[in-house]
């Protein structure tokens, strides 16, 4: 004799198909929701292949202004990986580090955060002479900067209308992600850069550029919208690339001020172990304390929360004021940085020096910097170490700030 099916069980199967059924109708229209919110976004990247314009230059795009007379923005009708036209850049002279770059601003960028950006753009360059072209995401949250752009009126105006003061500029800089290039690359060549877009972001720029001497093209550029990525970082490991300074300097961000004749270069003749270190010299004092470093930034949420430390090999010549290591953090709450004490000052031979950090909670970007200020005397810095040391007890999640820390956009 068969079980008897009870009547609750019965009514309950068609309730729990119609329900099941419910689930996977807004699911699916939660899925189309989200994935149409990011090819709109992606939309707004426009004029990626740089054909389109008036008579000297690509529409929507905009140029870095810094009033230097070695640098030239050019709509090249000769050159081009595709089409007819690309972006180009040459830069002639580097007595005054500046970054000169083509950009383009996507604003009210809210739907693309928890996502990744990859930005894949073909690139060409010549008579590198020093100079280093590069591709570059940022991602702010700068709600002055959304109604600028909204009411066609400058970012100053739009802090006045909001009744903001200069000192009270809200804009927080959330993610950050570059590649560099620096050799003479004669065949088109594609260069990527992925950033996490953290929560809050607002705006995303986008920036094709040059630091230093020489001449570089940009085009065909793509945006691409991706799941975010997820990464271990294992304990101990040496997370920069290139530590020694062996290679080109690609992957090492410069934080650099604009005095004259400041520069981060590679010594041959210099070095702690191998053949190079990271020599730092800056022959004029400036009016104002300013610094200029070596970096490496790690748009990683999984450094939140964690205990690193970073450590490397260190001599000065001369220094007045004092070279040292440092790790600063962003996020929600801001910027925070490790304590750098005068870690070397005059003239010393190679010595070791480390450093320490609680990552705060809700952190997205970290950056570990070799350091030294900008004033007379020479710093060189190698053999440096990144490394997760394992969690942090006392990282605690920090409260946002009033006014957040302002940020450079320009680079």
């Amino acid at each position: 004799m068969s079980p008897q099916r009870s009547p609750f069980v019965a009514l309950a199967s068609p309730l729990l198909a119609v329900a099941l059924l419910v689930i996977a109708l807004f699911a699916c229209a939660h899925s189309a929701a989200a994935q149409s919110a990011a090819t709109q976004s992606a939309s707004r990247f426009r004029n990626p292949g740089f054909e389109d314009g008036g008579m000297f230059n690509p529409s929507d795009w905009d140029t870095t202004l810094a009033g230097v007379p070695t640098v030239l923005f050019y709509w090249d009708p000769d050159v081009a990986r595709s089409g007819t036209r690309s972006a180009s850049l040459v830069n002639a002279g580097d007595v005054i580090p500046i970054w000169h770059n083509w950009n383009q601003m996507l604003p009210h960028a809210g739907d693309l955060v928890g996502r990744d950006l990859e930005l894949t753009v073909w690139v060409r360059s010549a008579q590198m002479s020093g100079g280093r072209g590069y591709v570059m995401l940022q991602a702010y949250r700068d709600t002055v900067m959304n109604k600028a752009l909204d009411e066609g009126t400058t970012r100053e105006q739009a802090r006045v209308t909001m009744g903001y003061k200069f000192a009270d500029d809200p804009q927080l800089e959330t993610g950050w992600a570059r590649q560099y290039f620096s050799a003479d690359i004669e065949e088109w060549t594609p260069k990527t850069v992925r950033m996490y877009v953290p929560p809050t972001t607002n705006l995303v720029i986008i920036r094709l550029g040059i630091f230093g001497s020489g001449q570089v093209w940009f085009d065909d550029a793509q945006l691409a919208i991706k799941p975010a990525a997820t990464t271990v970082l294992p304990l101990g490991k040496n997370l920069l690339a290139n530590p020694g300074f062996e290679q080109p300097l690609d992957e090492w961000e410069f934080s650099m001020p604009p005095t004259p004749q400041a520069t981060i270069a590679r010594d041959s003749s210099v070095a702690h172990t191998g053949r190079f270190s990271a020599r730092y010299t800056a022959p004029v004092k400036a009016a104002f304390p300013t610094y200029m470093n070596t970096c490496q930034v790690w748009n990683a949420r999984n450094l939140s929360g964690r205990r690193v430390r970073l450590s490397g090999w260190g001599k000065t010549n001369g220094v007045i004021d004092s070279a040292f290591l440092s790790v600063a953090a962003s996020g929600l709450y801001g910027v925070v940085r490790s304590l750098a004490g005068d870690a070397f000052t005059g003239t010393q031979d190679w010595s070791f020096y480390s450093v320490e950090f609680d990552v705060p909670k809700d952190t997205y970007t970290v950056w570990a910097r070799a350091g030294a200020h900008a004033s007379p005397g020479t710093t060189w810095w190698d053999d440096l170490k990144f490394e997760v040391l394992g969690a942090s007890p006392g990282a605690e999640s920090k409260t946002a700030p009033k006014t957040a820390p302002k940020t450079a956009t320009g680079r």
